[in-house]
């Protein structure tokens, strides 16, 4: 019965939603919650309840929970993969920790396994009417005890890896949640298979984020600087010089950065450092920018000539001096450049991203965003939603051997229904942009930002970092890190959208070798069952993960 009247309310709420987001009902939660119970799996002695839930889910603090009472995830080999645990009580000031070891196999053999406690951020506007209060900052936790509030949940996600040399089959995990005392009150199972198979080093897709010195102050106290500035603010010549304490921060930013399947703009040396090279021979490195300076065509000259000299470094360097050319100034800077790449650094590679517009330039000509990449610009780097528009164009272009990148950035909007990467959004969107990326067959992502801390002053307490901090349908644009001065370190806090990402990226991976192995019909007909356009895909994420699971096991399957 009770269940009947939860529905019965969560129907009512779903109508209440949009009123809510101008009415605060949160102070009628606790007396809602002595009718409806929060739900979940309860424990011995009855104080703690908890909930699995998949890794792509942002279970807000007055979430009902579930009854699962353990959990199953899958992976390939080279990969991470993970879950969350959500646990609440009934009683103000509960305490409790958390343990979870290793997963485990027959014998004897482990994956290693970390866990984080989740932050909430206020999202206005966004949520229930009960709470805005989204996850995203993730605190690393080491089985501290933590104190809840009266029901009012708190999550943590936890992440298995298996490398290269893992065996396959079925590994175990115990979870066990223990309380004041630290007496075990539950014991559940984290159930990890890992397929028969691995994913690649060099991921099958190119990244390009964005990474640059306005993080100093905010990471560790450290003076900016325009050491790595993208293009959205400025280009970045190639005359900066970091000190040795800003060469530290930023390396490990890069470096979490690789971790997660992304490679900033500029590696952490200058590319004519010697120090660069190791980046630059890395196979986890996909791509990486080449500095232009404006004014030293000789510098410019030494840059290039240094990427030439290798195969494989000449395959991954590109220009990125210009953003979205859509006005005569930047049409005028545009064409400039184009000039100089052509005559001081012939066959060249330059992504300049772009979207729907039309540009009248200096002369009176009107000119079309394709028409001003055409023949000079040979990675091709649409916004999402503008790739369907284009793709005639887009398909002579790349049979003529230019490159298919796509991009997100503030756009497109949560509303026109298509995927991207805001904080308040369904974490399946996240990851479905990449199933969506691999069915365009675009070869690379490019996201403008993972540190964008310029419009929130602080992103711990705003996550408004777009649109002159005002508008939170943006919330969480340009930023996938956030700075460890909240829990007093200089390494960067990993945020779930990161998590999501870099799923997104082995998932891309993933379905790359479904196409080589199964056949591009056989992987098109599973992708269609997650998306089937670029505004049509499911929202249920055992529809998502048992479809995943499902490509995983064929390939195992497979010689």
């Amino acid at each position: 019965m009770i269940d009947l009247f939860n529905k019965i309310i969560a129907l009512i709420l779903a109508v209440l939603m949009p009123l809510g987001a101008k009415i605060n009902f949160s102070k009628y939660y606790d007396s809602y919650r002595t009718v409806f119970t929060q739900g979940g799996v309860e424990t011995a002695g009855g104080e703690l309840f908890y909930d699995f839930v998949y890794s792509t889910e942002k279970v807000k603090p007055t979430d009902n929970l579930g009854q699962d009472r353990d959990f199953a995830v899958s992976m390939a080999k080279n990969e991470a993969e993970g879950c969350q645990l959500t646990v609440r009580s009934d009683t103000d000031g509960a305490e409790f920790c958390l343990r979870v070891s290793p997963a485990k196999n027959a014998e004897g053999n482990t994956l290693p396994v970390e866990i984080w406690q989740e932050y909430y951020l206020t999202v206005d506007g966004h949520g229930d009417v009960f709470s805005s209060d989204f996850p995203d900052p993730l605190i690393p936790y080491c089985g501290e005890t933590v104190a809840l509030e009266k029901n009012r949940s708190q999550t943590f996600f936890i992440e298995f890896r298996a490398d290269a040399e893992a065996a396959a089959g079925e590994y175990v995990s115990i979870v066990s949640l223990c309380d004041e005392n630290n007496v075990c009150v539950k014991n559940a199972r984290i159930t990890v298979t890992v397929w028969d198979f691995a994913l690649p080093v060099t991921g099958a897709s190119a990244s390009a984020v964005g990474l640059n010195g306005s993080l100093f102050p905010l990471a560790a106290g450290l003076p900016y600087d325009f050491y790595g500035t993208n293009t959205w603010l400025s280009f970045y010549d190639g005359s900066s010089t970091l000190s040795p304490e800003q060469e530290e921060v930023y390396k490990k930013y890069y470096d979490c950065l690789l971790d997660h399947k992304l490679c900033a703009f500029f590696l952490p040396y200058d590319l004519l450092d010697p120090r660069a090279e190791e980046y630059m021979n890395d196979p986890r490195v996909t791509a990486f920018c080449i500095p232009y300076p404006k004014y030293d065509d000789e510098k410019l000259v030494r840059y290039y000539e240094k990427v030439m000299s290798n195969e494989l470094w000449a395959s991954k360097a590109y220009f990125y001096p210009v953003d979205e050319p859509f006005d005569a100034d930047r049409i005028d800077n545009f064409d400039a450049i184009v000039e100089r790449l052509g005559r001081l650094c012939p066959g060249y590679h330059m992504v300049v991203p772009f979207g729907d517009y039309e540009v009248t330039d200096h002369n009176g000509n009107l000119r079309t965003a394709t028409g001003i990449e055409e023949n000079v610009v040979d990675i091709l780097c649409p916004i999402s939603d503008y790739v369907d528009e284009i793709r005639p164009w887009l398909d002579e272009r790349v049979a003529q051997g230019d490159r298919l990148w796509w991009y997100v950035c503030c756009g497109p909007s949560d509303g026109s229904g298509n995927c991207n990467l805001f904080t308040y959004q369904n974490g399946l969107k996240h990851r479905i942009l990449f199933w969506q990326q691999r069915r365009q067959n675009s070869e690379g992502f490019l996201y403008y930002e993972t540190c964008n801390w310029g419009f929130a002053g602080d992103p711990w307490t705003n996550p408004v970092t777009f649109g002159a901090a005002t508008n939170a349908d943006e919330a969480g644009d340009g930023l996938l890190l956030y700075p460890g001065n909240k829990i007093g370190t200089t390494d960067p806090v990993l945020s779930l959208r990161l998590k999501d990402v870099r799923d997104g990226m082995e998932d891309y991976d993933l379905l790359t070798l479904a196409k080589e192995k199964l056949g591009e019909k056989e992987t098109e007909k599973l992708i269609r069952r997650v998306t089937r356009s670029m505004t049509r895909y499911t929202d249920d994420p055992a529809v998502f993960f048992a479809v995943r699971t499902e490509i995983g096991n064929m390939l195992s399957n497979t010689d």
